[in-house]
C-alpha cells in the first residue's frame, strides 16, 4: 500500500522491452488507477529493492507477482479504502481550518467560564469566612467569652 491512502492505486504495468505498445496503452487507459509503465526485462533480483506499488499488470516478472496483487484486485481494494475514508469525512475539523479555530475558541471560552465560576465560588467562601470572623469578634466585644485571654494573672 502507498502511504497516501487518498490517492488512486499505483499500478506497475510491465511491458516486454523499453517502451509500451499501442495495445499496452489501451489496456492501461481502461484502468481506473495511476498506471506507470516498467520494462519487464530490467527488474531487480532482490525483493527488498522492488518498487512499491498497489498492484501489477502486463507481463509481470515473477518477483513482482509474488509480492504484489494483480491490478484488478488492487484497484478494488483501493476503491473500498477510499469509500471507507469518505464515509468518515466531516467527523473532525481539518488541522488549521477555520472550523478547528472556532472549536478551539469555544473550548477556551468554556474553560474561561469554568475558571471564572471557580474563582467566584472561592471569593464567596472567603467572604463568608470573613463574615463569620467579624460576627465572632462582635460577639466577644459585647461581652461574650473570648476564646483566649491575654491576662497572665
Amino acid at each position: 500500500m502507498t502511504p497516501n491512502t487518498m490517492k488512486r492505486a499505483k499500478i506497475l504495468f510491465f511491458v516486454d522491452g523499453p517502451a509500451p505498445s499501442a495495445e499496452d496503452f489501451a489496456q492501461a487507459a481502461e484502468m481506473a488507477a495511476n498506471v506507470v509503465f516498467r520494462n519487464a526485462r530490467a527488474v531487480p533480483s532482490e525483493p527488498h529493492a522492488l518498487e512499491i506499488c498497489d498492484g501489477v499488470a502486463g507481463k509481470v516478472p515473477a518477483i513482482y507477482a509474488d509480492k504484489f496483487p494483480a491490478a484488478e484486485k488492487a484497484i478494488k481494494t483501493k476503491v473500498a479504502e477510499l469509500k471507507a475514508i469518505s464515509a468518515k469525512a466531516g467527523d473532525v475539523p481539518a488541522p488549521g481550518s477555520n472550523a478547528e479555530k472556532v472549536l478551539k475558541q469555544a473550548e477556551k471560552e468554556e474553560a474561561d467560564k469554568l475558571a471564572a465560576a471557580a474563582e467566584a465560588t472561592k471569593q464567596k467562601e472567603a467572604a463568608e469566612a470573613a463574615e463569620k470572623q467579624k460576627q465572632a469578634a462582635a460577639g466577644q466585644a459585647k461581652g461574650g467569652s473570648p476564646g483566649w485571654t491575654d491576662n497572665k494573672a
